[in-house]
């Protein structure tokens, strides 16, 4: 049996809206935490309280109705997978972009499902529209992973690739100044312009809304087929930050869900300006409710959308769709609230370092230029020792893996205060 004839026998060919109410919240299905009461958010994560996490940039412990939602998906794909996946295969995907819309204030239909950062910049810049005659700018501080996608597409096209430093030092860099670099750099060549929101390498956090205007003013008078496009990996402030797209105005924004999100492991996405999309060009098949016109006999590789840049096939959909209760999960304790909780611990942290004499902080003091991730070098020891020195006083941190090398501390909702002040004696008493 061929595969369309597959689909065709089993149901899996499907209009719009079919089995629309298969997936209920899982918040639904009983009486809904107090999440007002931080204790209450701290007990909802099953992590075990033998050590002080404070490597939450990684990977998330999923939050209790995450948890659950997981734990029932795979158990309809156990028990009898055809019948759950043909009665989940759409609604559990526009679930997800549902509650995805909400927490970024767009649309659900400009959102692309993936499974990481990775794979987000990978399918997004590896097809933005851009001639051989015009050229890729970023920064010298993006993730490896961000720069050798580029450094593909621009040995696919033969468009240029340049990269240029915003800072020298994070602690002294300005909104001001970085803003004013980057306006300098793009030229009218200039096509694809990509920039991270939250530097991993040193806790620097751009100033995406300034930026965005300053490649708005460099694109007046262009056409649609030369103007510069402004491109986002944004996964340290996602789930951070309390801002919508419209907020940082950019054209692109990815970031996976896995990490602030609190979503399973392996999954993320990417979201565009609707008017942007017909700038891409897929590289790998997705689908929408559209799809079902190929069965038809109908071409649909002129659709654009987010879930045609959604790879197509079978996804882990027991850890994609979950992520639809973590959007949920967020909202439900207020973004303003995640913000304001995980921006006072790093101020905490911050502040209580400052006053070490053998300490020196690499990050931003300013919230306005940081956010969750502190970064710093301790007199006399290589991060990798500050790691160590940490890791036996059961405190997880990581070091940046990049030229110049940081100890780095990043808090999140799985802490408290107390935990906050356990890991600043730790610090203070590290020796040489």
């Amino acid at each position: 049996m061929d595969r369309r004839s597959f689909l065709v026998r089993t149901g899996l060919v499907m209009g719009p809206g079919a089995f629309a109410g298969s997936i209920v919240p899982t918040a639904l299905a009983e009486e809904a935490a107090d999440l007002s009461d931080w204790k209450v958010v701290r007990d909802q994560f099953d992590y075990t309280r033998d050590k002080i996490n404070m490597a939450q940039l990684l990977v998330a412990s999923p939050p209790k109705p995450v948890r659950d939602a997981m734990e029932k998906h795979m158990r309809g794909m156990i028990e009898n997978p055809v019948s759950y996946l043909m009665e989940n295969w759409q609604s559990g995907d526009v679930a997800v972009r549902q509650a995805a819309s909400e927490y970024m204030a767009v649309a659900p239909e400009d959102i692309a499902l993936t499974a990481s950062t990775t794979m987000g910049l990978g399918i997004l810049l590896g097809g933005l529209a851009i001639r051989s005659n015009q050229e890729i700018l970023a920064t010298t501080h993006d993730h490896p992973v961000t720069d050798t996608t580029l450094r593909y597409r621009s040995q696919a096209t033969g468009a240029p690739y340049r990269q240029i430093e915003l800072y020298q030092d994070a602690t002294t860099a300005t909104a001001d100044a970085m803003v004013d670099t980057l306006a300098k750099a793009i030229r009218l060549e200039t096509r694809i312009i990509v920039v991270t929101y939250v530097h991993s390498s040193s806790g620097m956090k751009l100033p995406i809304r300034a930026m965005a205007e300053a490649v708005e003013r460099a694109n007046a008078g262009r056409s649609i087929d030369d103007r510069a496009i402004f491109c986002v990996d944004g996964v340290h402030g996602f789930g951070v930050e309390n801002v919508t797209m419209e907020d940082l105005g950019c054209d692109f924004f990815v970031a996976g869900t896995h990490k602030w999100i609190l979503g399973p492991c392996g999954t993320g996405l990417f979201w565009g300006k609707h008017e942007l999309w017909d700038l891409t060009h897929p590289t790998i098949a997705g689908a929408d409710e559209r799809f079902r016109e190929w069965f038809e006999g109908k071409d649909i590789s002129h659709y654009r959308s987010g879930g045609f840049l959604s790879p197509f096939g079978n996804p882990a959909f027991v850890l994609r769709w979950p992520v639809a209760e973590a959007f949920r999960f967020h909202l439900s304790i207020g973004k303003a609230r995640i913000e304001q909780r995980i921006h006072g611990f790093a101020r905490q942290l911050k502040e209580g370092m400052a006053k070490m004499p053998r300490v020196i902080l690499r990050t931003p003091m300013a919230e306005a230029l940081s956010g969750a991730l502190v970064c710093f070098d301790v007199e006399g020891m290589k991060p990798d020792e500050v790691v160590a020195a940490l890791a036996k006083k059961d405190i997880i941190a990581t070091g940046t893996p990049y030229r110049v090398r940081y100890a780095r501390l990043t808090p999140g909702l799985l802490n408290s205060e107390e935990e906050i002040e356990t890991t600043l004696r730790a610090v203070s008493e590290l020796k040489a």
